[in-house]
């Protein structure tokens, strides 16, 4: 909820000032366009056009972010998972869980050849989403549990909590969050963009800590600052560099975006105090990147729907899709899964997730192929599933499998 109190513009000017004679100083090509585009970003934001992106902080606790969002009912989850319980019972059940995803990852890499089939690409990615939406899962419930019991927000670097406490288990569960959920979206949506040979990277890099020990993998937390996947939202691809820092070229527009900001800023009488300071701690961080030139930037991902040289796709324009050649079979399916004659125990869920993944991809390679209302459903299957929520999922598959037969219904003769 936003809060309408009074917004503290000094500190939000004062911060803005910062950025800007950082910027004036660099006169680097690179720098100088992030800020025009930050920017940009944010007279969105004070205009009530776009919202803040969640990053991690140093305390861990980023409301904003996309597990928040998470099915908080057992009996309504797509993945039934035990309880927490405590900190030796999740590091117990997620250890196993990590054991069965590195054989998963084996396997895809012991493949020789072309591993674009859907027996190896497509499946590696739907058992490595399951895992992040298992960890997801996991955070949220153990944020419920610290704030059912009074917890402090524990900082990431600080100390855990009492054992057996419910601030021990938050701070567990965050910390691997924060390691692996960024290789996990790597893998994602590398898939997503139809890039075999970003997705082998991807995989390569998520393979690497599942063989190290706790206290190694704890170098690997990411740094503030670092993009989060917003709640209800679309996975973003994450992009993280360290540009050269090369003279000024063109003339840029920064300074007169900034005066813009500055003005705009101003001038909102209304500003509500929480977006204020949503909007400070966002400069704040690329005030941060700017003085360690790294950039944490997040993106909607592009795809890939042609072959280039040395980088191929991960599948090929399909001729066809299985609900589309067969509209009525896969409205039954539907129907079985949304009043529970499907279930989750007998199986099939995931496989219809990847059919629904393989439509998008049908029209990502036909651009004006599907209705908006068709690809909206697309969507909201996916959130659902992503989300963990058996009710949502099943209802929107109902709604794709309804439209997609309307639209392919045949002419009466």
């Amino acid at each position: 909820m936003i809060s309408h109190g009074k917004a503290d513009k000094s500190g939000l000017i004062e911060t803005l000032e910062e950025i800007h004679e950082l910027v004036l100083n660099r006169a680097a090509q690179t720098v100088v366009q992030l800020a025009e585009n930050a920017v940009l970003y944010w007279i969105r934001v004070v205009d009530g056009n776009d919202t803040i992106l969640p990053r991690f902080s140093a305390d861990g606790y980023v409301p904003a972010a996309f597990h928040f969002g998470m099915e908080s009912r057992a009996d309504n989850r797509l993945d039934a998972h035990a309880p927490c319980g405590g900190e030796a019972d999740f590091l117990e059940q997620f250890g196993q869980r990590l054991d069965a995803l590195g054989s998963e990852i084996e396997e895809y890499r012991a493949q020789s050849g072309y591993r674009s089939s859907a027996d190896k690409c497509d499946w590696l990615m739907v058992e490595v989403n399951r895992f992040s939406r298992y960890l997801g899962s996991c955070c949220l419930e153990a944020e419920t549990l610290a704030a059912a019991q009074n917890s402090d927000m524990q900082e990431q670097g600080g100390p855990p909590g009492p054992e057996g406490s419910a601030a021990r288990l938050l701070h567990c569960v965050r910390r691997q969050l924060f390691i692996w959920e960024p290789l996990l979206n790597d893998v994602i949506v590398s898939w997503d963009q139809n890039s075999l040979k970003d997705f082998d990277h991807a995989v390569k890099l998520l393979a690497h800590p599942i063989a190290l020990s706790d206290a190694e993998r704890e170098a690997l937390v990411v740094q503030p600052g670092y993009p989060l996947r917003p709640m209800g939202r679309p996975r973003l691809k994450v992009t993280v560099f360290e540009p050269a820092l090369r003279p000024l070229r063109t003339k840029s527009m920064y300074s007169v975006r900034h005066g813009q900001l500055s003005a705009r800023i101003q001038e909102t009488e209304n500003l509500p105090a929480n977006l204020a300071g949503e909007l400070r701690e966002d400069m704040r961080h690329f005030t941060a990147m700017i003085r360690s030139n790294r950039f944490m930037l997040a993106n909607t991902a592009s795809f890939w729907d042609t072959h280039r040289v040395g980088l191929p796709l991960i599948r090929g324009r399909p001729n066809s899709h299985p609900f589309l050649h067969d509209p009525m079979d896969f409205f039954k399916k539907a129907v079985l899964f949304h009043n529970r004659t499907y279930t989750v125990a007998g199986g099939g869920v995931d496989r219809i997730y990847l059919q629904v993944k393989q439509l998008e991809r049908l029209y990502k390679f036909q651009p004006t192929g599907g209705s908006r209302v068709l690809r909206h459903q697309i969507q909201a299957c996916q959130q659902g599933w992503d989300e963990n929520r058996w009710e949502t999922f099943t209802e929107a598959l109902l709604g794709l499998a309804e439209r997609i037969r309307a639209e392919h219904a045949q002419p009466a003769p």
